[in-house]
């Protein structure tokens, strides 16, 4: 089980540890179910970590725009475990870890008491 918190704003976080060849740290993640990737990082937090270049791909944005984006191979600690994961770049402050990375778990924010849990 993963587990994390609600903050003032009402944003889902959770805490992850992301590395790459050179680096690992750890950094707060939104939940995101509206994203279809599995994290993406913003490009001060990646570029220390020495992620490798896996490829580019097309992606959609909320606003129905199309653009082409690099794609890096990284690694997450998840549910105890290391774990190969497929990142993108973002310019935004925010790390967000999307549905990929929570397909065949459960998802649960409760607003009430501030906890987020995802789990098998």
């Amino acid at each position: 089980m993963v587990k994390g918190f609600i903050d003032e704003h009402g944003n889902p976080l959770i805490e992850v540890k992301v590395g790459g060849r050179k680096e690992t740290t750890s950094v707060l993640t939104l939940v995101d179910s509206g994203f279809d990737g599995e994290l993406c990082l913003p490009i001060e937090v990646a570029i220390p970590l020495g992620l490798e270049l896996a490829g580019i791909q097309t992606i959609e944005l909320a606003d129905g725009s199309v653009k082409r984006e690099l794609i890096f191979v990284g690694s997450v600690r998840w549910e105890g475990k290391s774990r190969s994961v497929r990142i993108s770049l973002t310019t935004s402050e925010k790390a967000i870890i999307g549905r990929e990375l929570m397909l065949n778990r459960m998802l649960i924010i409760d607003f009430r008491s501030g906890e987020v849990k995802i789990e098998r």
